[in-house]
Order: structure tokens, then sequence, then C-alpha cells
């Protein structure tokens, strides 16, 4: 029977499950190749080549970068996870979908999620991809200031599309209650960048690469640490001028932004957005000049690295 909302129902791909998985990669829709049944496996001079296959999610060219450049990444590969999408077939059969405020489309992903949907028992984290991915897993998107660029490299709470919606807002502040919320939930949601996304702007790689590098943490338990009862101590300040990222290193020597799952003082945050643009315009940047940043000993402060680096206590 075809989907009361959006067509004929053809092209339909099914999510692929493996019971045994610990992480479900939940993106947005299916592309053009996984409607057609034909799985990218290289490029030659230039032109991808395709072989048939059965129909599957993640297997045109942002399933092929992911299986090469993001799976190594997070220690993954396509035989240890679960994937799926929020919507399982194409819009008239057209990569483009509405925004997601259009009424429609919201239900339609509700329609697919009650129809399709299932969370295999042993999994332990889900990976959110883009707008509908992060819609479909924890109802977030539609309240203002809240997107998949806000949200990404966070982990949230999973109150997906048939479960009641847990608001972060009223928990705590904004940022307080995305870090509280994906520390002690359950089965947390990292919000991740689609690939689509990267392929667009391939400056915002090195953050995406970030944010995968976080879930063999996430499934080991190290990330994100528990609040810090530190708020009487004064803060940290960095003696050298540099940005440095807790998450990812690709390569030594290399300096990529200051995570901002670790947030400065407000009157940083503008500097540390200038230099992440500064810093994904160049390829090689042995410094960055800008004034000292100070760590905020704070609830979401993480101290804990900060004094492994630098050999800090607190009052130092």
């Amino acid at each position: 029977m075809g989907c009361p909302y959006w067509g004929d129902g053809k092209g339909f791909v099914p999510d692929l499950i493996n019971d045994q998985a610990r992480v479900f990669i939940v993106a947005q829709n299916p592309g053009e190749s996984e409607e057609r049944g034909e799985r990218l496996v290289e490029y030659k001079y230039g032109q991808p080549i395709y072989e048939p296959c059965e129909p599957q999610p993640m297997v045109g060219k942002t399933g092929f970068a992911m299986d090469r450049e993001y799976f190594p990444i997070a220690t993954l590969t396509r035989d240890n996870v679960s994937l799926g999408n929020g919507l399982r077939c194409r819009i008239n059969h057209k990569d483009k979908v509405p925004p997601l405020k259009n009424v429609e489309l919201r239900e339609a992903l509700a329609h697919c999620h009650y129809a399709h949907y299932k969370l295999p028992e042993k999994t332990k984290l889900v990976v959110a991809q883009g707008e509908l991915g992060l819609y479909a897993m924890t109802q977030e998107g539609l309240d203002a200031g809240v997107s998949i660029t806000s949200c990404r490299g966070w982990v949230l709470p999973y109150t997906p599309l048939d479960q009641p919606r847990l608001v972060i807002s009223d928990i705590w502040t904004p940022r307080q209650a995305k870090y509280l919320a994906g520390a002690l939930c359950e089965i947390p949601v990292l919000a991740v960048n689609h690939l689509a996304y990267i392929f667009r702007y391939p400056t915002a790689a090195m953050y995406a690469k970030s944010d995968w590098a976080k879930i063999p943490r996430i499934l080991a338990g190290t990330w994100p640490r528990k609040p810090t009862p530190i708020l009487d101590v004064p803060p940290v300040v960095l003696p050298r001028r540099f940005a440095f990222d807790t998450e990812f290193i690709p390569e030594k020597g290399r300096l990529l932004r200051y995570s901002m799952a670790y947030p400065t003082l407000p009157t940083n945050e503008l500097c540390v957005r200038v230099v992440e643009r500064e810093m994904a315009e160049s390829h090689i940047f042995p410094t960055v000049l800008f004034p000292p940043l100070v760590i905020a000993h704070h609830i979401m402060a993480d101290i804990g690295y900060l004094e492994d680096l630098f050999n800090l206590k607190p009052g130092d």
C-alpha cells in the first residue's frame, strides 16, 4: 500500500536492521541510487560505478563516503550498525524535501515512523543525520533557534515520534539541558550534519569528523562527562594562543577548532566562531593568533581534559 501522503510507494527503501548492532544511524530520505537499488562501489576516471543491490539505505555517494571516511573514525563498519531514514522513499522521486515546518512532511514522517520504525533491543546510541533524522529521533527542529546546525555535536534525549517529547529548553538553560539530557538518558542521540551537506560545504568535514570521533567515547561512557561541581573555583586561562579541538586531531601538528561542546564565556564565543571560519579556510595552520581563551568553570566545562593537557589543578 502506498504512502497516503507522498505518492505511489514506489522506490520504498526499508531500514537495514542488525539486531546485534549498538549503533543505529538514521538519515533523511533515500537518494536516487537507493531508490533504484544500486550501490556505488568505486570511482573510475572520476565517474561513479554502481552495481545492483537490494534496496537499502546509504549505498549512494553519501554512503560511499560514510563507509570510507567516517566509519573508520568511529570504529564502525556497515556490518555492525543499523541504518535507516526518517522518510523511506523519495518524495515524488526527487531528492529535495520541503522544510520541516511543512505540516504534510511531518505527517509523512509520523506515518513512516509508526509503520516501519523498529529500534533493535541492543541499540546504545542513535546517530541522527540531518534535519529529518534529528526530528524523527528527538522531535527537535521546529522551535526558534533549534536546528541540526545548533544541535550538531551534542547528545540529546531519545524521544522519537511515538514517544512524548522531552523539551530540553524546559529542563535548564539550553546548553545545560542538551548536556544533561544526553549524559543522563538511557539511549543518547548524537546529532550530526548529513553528509550531503558536507558535499556542498566541504569545510564542514572538519567538524563532522570531530563529531563522528565522539561515537566510540559515547559507547564507552567517557563522553560527555558528568557535570563537575566546581562553580566556586576561579576560571582557568589557557597560557598559549591557540584553539585546540578536544575531540579529534587528524594529523599531528595540525590544529582544529576549540570544540563548542565545551563553551567559553559568552564574550569569547564570537572569537571562537571567527577562528573556526579562518581555520576552515586554511589547510595548514600551525598557530592561530587571538586572545587567550578563558574556560568558564561551570557545569559545562571539561576541566578534566584541561588538567591533563596543561597539568593544571583548580586554582592554578
